[in-house]
C-alpha cells in the first residue's frame, strides 16, 4: 500500500515510521492533530517537515483538518479540539 512506502521526510518511509520519527509513537496512537500533520507531509515532505518549519507544518495541518471536516472524516468538535491542541514535535 502507498501509505506504507511513501516518503514523509526525515528518513521516514510510511505513516508509521513518520509517526515514530516525529511524535515518538505508533501511527495507531497519534492524535487527530498529529495525523493531520503527517497527512500534510504528503504534498512536500521537506517543505512541511515540522522539524524544519513548524509554522508551515502547522498551517498545512490546519488545511488538512479542514479537508477532513469537509469530507466527513471528523466533526466540528474534533476539528476544534485538534486546532486547540496542535501537534508538537
Amino acid at each position: 500500500m502507498y501509505l506504507n512506502r511513501v516518503y514523509l521526510g526525515a528518513g521516514a518511509y510510511g505513516v508509521d515510521a513518520a509517526a515514530r520519527r516525529y511524535f515518538g509513537k505508533s501511527a495507531r496512537d497519534v492524535t487527530v492533530a498529529e495525523a493531520a500533520m503527517i497527512a500534510g507531509l504528503l504534498k512536500a515532505p521537506s517543505r512541511y517537515a515540522p522539524t524544519r518549519d513548524p509554522a508551515a507544518a502547522q498551517e498545512r495541518a490546519e488545511l488538512v483538518l479542514q479537508a477532513m471536516r469537509e469530507e466527513g472524516y471528523i466533526d466540528d468538535k474534533q476539528m476544534m479540539a485538534a486546532l486547540a491542541a496542535p501537534a508538537t514535535v
